[in-house]
């Protein structure tokens, strides 16, 4: 789990990296310049340990419900952040 933590974290770096070096060529309203900005993962739960959010997570992935997940530490305990299709 931790080298597809840190993978996925450097992936969305590089990725960040080259959506904020590539100049846009003409200009965009502003709805869609918004939705692009959007974060793609949504918060799902909040679970007290991380053993229970990793299950959850790894367990939505296998039965499909999303294609990545991730589970920060938050002063409640850790939340299951998601990325549905």
């Amino acid at each position: 789990m931790r080298i597809r933590r840190a993978l996925t974290g450097i992936a969305l770096g590089g990725a960040l990296a080259l959506g904020a070096s590539a100049a846009p060529v003409q200009a965009q309203p502003q709805a869609q310049a918004q939705a692009q900005a959007a974060d793609p993962y949504v918060i799902y739960g909040t679970y007290s340990t991380y053993a229970q959010c990793e299950d959850v997570g790894s367990t939505g992935e296998f039965h499909g419900r999303w294609i990545s997940w991730m589970c920060p530490r938050v002063s409640g305990g850790y939340q299951l952040w998601v990325q549905y299709r």
